[in-house]
């Protein structure tokens, strides 16, 4: 990879994706990324998305298993079900979740700024998350 070690912040090209997606302006976000010293990485090597779909899996064969989720608090696994019919209610994690936590694994020493504390300590112990 190719982004300074000395930056505020390494961010990939999927949660540069993210941010557009949620109506961010490309020209003020990377004028905001510049004036903030945030690296947009574009050189992502392909173990990041080999590590990405290692830890994605166990998740897909929890899913096929049943419908479970877990508190992002206290990790209770629960099988919620929908208040009308009582059919049994499943969450879905794209694999951008698991393609930032492979990234930060291994582009950013192992240090991962999340809203999504829960997950990311089950999915990628190794991290510190900030």
């Amino acid at each position: 990879m190719t982004a300074l070690r000395s930056c505020a912040l390494l961010v990939p090209p999927f949660v540069y994706c993210e941010l557009l997606a949620a109506g961010r302006d490309a020209a003020r976000l990377h004028e905001a990324f510049l004036r903030a010293r945030i690296v947009l990485e574009d050189d992502v090597p392909l173990r990041v998305h080999e590590g990405a779909a290692q830890r994605h899996r166990p998740y897909l064969a929890a899913r096929r298993g049943g419908a479970t989720i877990d508190c992002p608090a206290c990790r209770l696994r629960q099988t919620p079900t929908c208040a009308s019919c009582g059919t049994a209610l499943a969450t879905r994690r794209l694999p951008f979740d698991f393609l930032i936590g492979a990234f930060a694994a291994e582009a950013a020493d192992s240090h991962l700024l999340t809203r999504d504390a829960g997950n990311c300590r089950r999915d990628f112990p190794e991290l510190i998350l900030v």
